[in-house]
């Protein structure tokens, strides 16, 4: 009998390539359960004035945490 190729994973391919965004809290449950420590996935920020294209609402830290880990508050 042939042993499952799944037994020692080197490596996970994920297809986004039809993605259109948008969806990047799916992105993070994918790696929620590819993780066993939390660690900070990006930064984002907003544009907060359509008169100033320099103005960016604070950055908003982004973390990946372990599937079934508790949240802060």
């Amino acid at each position: 009998m042939r042993r499952a190729r799944t037994h020692a994973p080197r490596g996970l391919v994920v297809d986004l390539r039809l993605a259109r965004g948008g969806y990047e809290h799916l992105g993070n449950r994918i790696a929620a359960r590819l993780t066993d420590r939390a660690y900070p996935a990006y930064g984002k920020q907003a544009r907060d004035d359509a008169g100033d294209p320099a103005r960016f609402t604070p950055l908003e830290k982004v973390w990946v945490r372990p599937a079934g880990a508790s949240r802060p508050p």
